[in-house]
């Protein structure tokens, strides 16, 4: 039996497109599944954390972690966003590339400023000062990958691929 029978040709052509309802279903879904799953993996790491680390050393490790959180934001101001809403997408995406680059220098430069700073006031002997200053100075580039990925992401953002975002936010 051939597929070129124009029976076959009007099932293909009354297949309806996927409309952006389900597209947004679909990303409600994955995101769901994605934030889950990150949510479940952030607290089995909290207890292993808990486990393997002593009193001290874990108070230290989420002082650490709080204080990169906060200077973080900084290098997620919007340009994702912006990216996303703009008509002339290539036009900006250059342009883009770079400020969300530069925002995440000054975010790792913000957390090497910090850090004999949040080690002062946190610090309560001399091994603890040291832990959290060597601590914050491992975690300043951390917010190197953010910015190289805002651009990608709005592309991904733009052409409705959730699935495939989803993924990539969960790895």
């Amino acid at each position: 039996m051939s597929t070129d029978s124009p029976t076959a040709e009007r099932k293909d052509a009354s297949i309806p497109s996927i409309g952006l309802g389900t597209h947004s279903a679909r990303a409600l879904v994955y995101f769901f599944a994605c934030n889950s799953t990150a949510k479940a993996f952030g607290l089995l790491t909290q207890l292993a954390l808990l486990y393997l680390l002593n009193k001290r050393d874990f108070g230290v490790v989420q002082i650490a972690l709080t204080v990169t959180s906060f200077i973080q934001l900084i290098g997620q101001s919007g340009v994702q966003d912006v990216l996303v809403r703009r008509r002339a997408f290539r036009a900006w995406a250059i342009p883009g590339f770079w400020l969300a680059l530069t925002l995440g220098i000054v975010s790792s430069l913000l957390i090497i400023v910090s850090a004999p700073i949040a080690a002062w006031i946190y610090g309560d002997n001399a091994v603890v000062r040291q832990q959290l200053l060597w601590l914050l100075l491992l975690l300043a580039p951390s917010t190197l990958p953010f910015a190289l990925s805002v651009v990608p992401q709005a592309q991904l953002l733009r052409k409705l691929q959730f699935h495939t975002l989803a993924t990539i936010n969960l790895i």
